[in-house]
């Protein structure tokens, strides 16, 4: 008799053959049991089924996956529509000579709960007279597919749960993961560099990627390299490779991590900070009053000078005595901030009113506003809390940025002044804003260094003291600004309790 196998991966005529003597009533049963003798030497476990869907055989790989007994009628009581895999139109679909493939489901093992997850294909068996006889179905063990697919489920997981960034490439260094931290750190989504070579990415960031690139393409591993990203704001970032190896010690990929350290920078340079704080503190303290008494004494006898030769009528000298009483002031308040810069305090904690403070600043430097002809726009939010400081400091701190400020823009200019809450309504928050010629990039992290200055005439200590000042005051001093494009200074001081 001639049988048919509908299949495309099941095109053998001898597994057809079988089949179809299993399935035809008109078999010989010597033939019959010839056939089925046959079929459990396949070592892929395998079901034969009847046109309705009954099962009329196993062989004996399906009976050790499912620990039936190819003899067992246990199996016998199940059809198609009992099977979890089976669709009750899937008969329907074999009766068309059409094969279902790929299948995933799973096969329940008989007195266990457990159920090992399969990948089923059913292919329909015909006879001469074109009629289905049933059908054959073939059934793979997926278990450690579905296992590594879990594992790779959960290692991905644990990925995007930690604090660290990580990138995983393979040996061509196309990217395969890139975790939820990788994704924040770098402000990208995932999807337009997966799949993508890791150099695509790293020409997409800010920074300088080059020796990473390098260093992968070699085969290098790379320990503790730092690296500074960012086009407006630094980050700081710790980044280390390490190379996949199989057991034969053959490299198959590359993990790429990396650790944002900006705030343990930030942490060290007020260290340092406070250091050279430390060393100035020291030595004002050992020099300023020994410097002040000759100075007072000095600025006394020109005053005395100046007045007589005033009531003599010599006025010829008054400019230059005027300088020399002029530059004593200003050696004596560079000594002042030596030790304002250090000293410790004991500062008188009240409750302020930020904007009553700010107008009074803004009244005092009203003439020279004029003068350089700025105009000033007060932006007060009137209902921010007070905040718990000290009176004459925070005045002096303000009063450094807004003369800072005027400085900046010379002849002309606007200058804002804006008050409001933090988003979690946590802190206060003071914009100062100006028009002037900004500060270049690459000054901007020295510019609370003790003595760094970008004005000629300024030695450097105004912003250093102002920040200390802001720290002791539990709260925070950032500068935004470029080259020409004027400077934003905020703070940021905590509310206090009312």
């Amino acid at each position: 008799m001639n049988t048919v196998l509908a299949a495309t991966d099941l095109q053998s005529f001898s597994l057809a053959m079988i089949v179809g003597n299993i399935l035809d009533p008109l078999t010989p049963g010597v033939i019959r049991r010839i056939s089925g003798n046959i079929l459990n030497q396949v070592c892929q476990p395998i079901i034969i089924t009847d046109q309705k869907g009954k099962i009329a055989l196993i062989n004996s790989a399906f009976a050790k996956m499912t620990r039936l007994s190819v003899s067992d009628d246990a199996y016998d009581q199940f059809g198609f529509n009992e099977l979890n895999f089976m669709d009750p139109n899937i008969n329907k679909i074999l009766d068309f000579g059409i094969s279902v493939t790929d299948l995933r489901d799973s096969i329940f093992i008989k007195g266990d709960m457990k159920k090992i997850p399969a990948k089923i294909s059913i292919f329909p068996v015909f006879g001469n007279n074109q009629l289905r006889l049933g059908s054959v179905c073939t059934v793979i063990d997926i278990t450690s597919d579905v296992n590594y697919h879990a594992l790779l489920q959960k290692s991905e997981t644990i990925l995007n749960a930690i604090n660290i960034g990580v990138i995983t490439l393979d040996q061509d260094l196309t990217i395969t993961l890139i975790n939820k931290n990788a994704e924040y750190s770098f402000n990208v989504g995932k999807k337009p560099f997966l799949g993508r070579p890791f150099r695509c990415l790293a020409e997409h960031l800010a920074g300088d990627w080059s020796y990473i690139v390098r260093s992968l393409e070699g085969n290098i591993e790379i320990k503790d390299y730092e690296l500074v990203v960012g086009a407006k704001e630094n980050q700081y970032y710790i980044i280390n490779t390490h190379l996949l190896r199989n057991d034969l010690n053959e490299a198959y990929g590359t993990i790429v991590v990396f650790k944002n350290i900006t705030h343990i920078k930030q942490i060290e340079m007020q260290l340092i900070r406070s250091e050279k704080l430390k060393v100035i503190g020291e030595l004002a303290a050992g020099t300023a009053h020994e410097m002040r008494n000759p100075l007072t004494t000095v600025r006394g006898f020109v005053q005395i000078i100046k007045d007589k030769i005033m009531k003599m009528g010599i006025n010829e000298f008054d400019s230059q005595m005027q300088m020399i009483l002029s530059e004593i002031d200003r050696v004596n308040k560079i000594i002042s901030d030596f030790l304002n810069l250090s000293k410790p305090h004991n500062r008188k904690r009240e409750s302020l009113r930020l904007n009553d403070i700010l107008n009074n600043v803004m009244f005092l430097l009203e003439n020279e506003a004029l003068r350089r002809r700025i105009n000033i726009r007060k932006i007060l939010d009137e209902t921010i809390p007070p905040v718990n400081g000290d009176n004459d400091e925070l005045e002096q701190v303000f009063l450094n940025i807004v003369n800072n400020a005027f400085q900046a823009m010379s002849v002309h200019g606007d200058f804002t002044i804006k008050t409001y809450m933090s988003t979690d309504r946590s802190n206060v928050i003071i914009d100062f804003i100006d028009t002037g010629d900004g500060i270049p990039e690459e000054l901007l992290p020295k510019i609370f260094d003790p003595f760094f200055s970008t004005k000629n005439e300024g030695i450097g200590l105004g912003l250093a003291i102002s920040n200390r000042i802001i720290n002791d005051h539990c709260g925070e001093l950032k500068v935004a600004s470029k080259k020409g494009g004027g400077t934003t200074i905020t703070i940021l001081l905590p509310c206090g309790k009312n």
